[in-house]
């Protein structure tokens, strides 16, 4: 090889051409295009935790509530057992304690 057929044995060749970059997006379809990724990222949670399947739900426990004798219950709800206190314990006047404990009821 010598130094007339070109540096390092090469062929000079055609000056490869810069890519061409794409057009930039608008202002406008800037803030188009992040005000649908915002409403997306808002409404998604929402989306998954109504198709997300529901664990199933308890059954409910049934509600006693203990009156005085003579003592009204209003109540709009089912499921509710009422049982009315017939003298002893559950008089006007003497508190009833529900809640278990080792101390005993006030005098």
């Amino acid at each position: 090889m010598t130094r007339a057929d070109g540096a390092a044995g090469l062929e000079p060749g055609p000056v490869p051409a810069r890519p061409v970059r794409a057009k930039r997006a608008s202002r406008a379809s800037l803030r188009l295009w992040t005000a649908v990724a915002g409403a997306v990222g808002f409404a998604l949670p929402f989306a998954a935790f109504r198709v997300a399947p529901r664990p199933p739900a308890p059954a409910a426990a049934q509600q006693v509530v203990v009156l005085p004798a003579g003592s009204k219950l209003v109540s709009s709800g089912s499921g509710v057992k009422v049982v009315a206190a017939s003298g002893g314990a559950a008089t006007a006047g003497t508190p009833v304690t529900t809640t278990g404990g080792s101390a005993p009821p006030p005098p």
